[in-house]
């Protein structure tokens, strides 16, 4: 029985994680903690349930956050470190003794905030020539590959200039920069 876990956080974008919550087989455990104030810092676990691990077999926590603001590219991490025994406070089901624990110390891994996302714009798959015939519709004139880094982006404008082809022959009225 696991009444209590330690979280270290380090690296200066832990100090804008918050609402530090812990998850084990994927279900929420109470309380949910703030953020810390400085790192290196730890941030303690009290469960309000606390977590059974049945002899002979094993669970998964996961350590959740939220990300409240982002000022540059800073990194953090957070894990469990021995710090004296007390990262894990463990107590037998039936017997109710301290469990004496073997813990493997662990940063975790290195996370990155970043203030924004990123696009990426590129014509893919495009002929490097092709012939178009007058009263044609539904020709395709490029291909546009939008990628997103980082997150979910809304494109609100996709702004396309027409060069004209040079072609020496007399067009009708109009000129190449008339498209729908």
């Amino acid at each position: 029985r696991i009444t209590s876990l330690l979280f270290a956080g380090r690296g200066q974008a832990a100090t804008n994680t918050d609402a530090l919550r812990v998850f084990v087989g994927g279900v929420a455990q109470s309380p949910t903690n703030d953020a810390i104030t400085s790192q290196p810092a730890t941030s303690t676990f009290a469960l309000d349930s606390p977590i059974i691990v049945e002899k002979g077999k094993s669970v998964t926590v996961e350590l959740h956050g939220d990300k409240d603001t982002v000022a540059s590219d800073d990194t953090e991490n957070w894990g469990l470190t021995d710090d004296g025994g007390a990262s894990v406070v463990a107590y037998g089901v039936s017997t109710g003794n301290d469990v004496t624990e073997t813990l493997t110390e662990d940063d975790g891994p290195t996370l990155t905030s970043r203030t924004s996302g990123e696009l990426t714009i590129e014509t893919v798959n495009n002929p490097s020539s092709a012939i178009v015939l007058a009263g044609t519709t539904g020709n395709v004139f490029s291909n546009v590959k939008l990628s997103s880094k980082y997150e979910d982006l809304r494109l609100d404008q996709l702004i396309v200039y027409v060069a004209d082809g040079s072609y020496a022959f007399s067009a009708g009225a109009g000129e190449y920069r008339d498209f729908t």
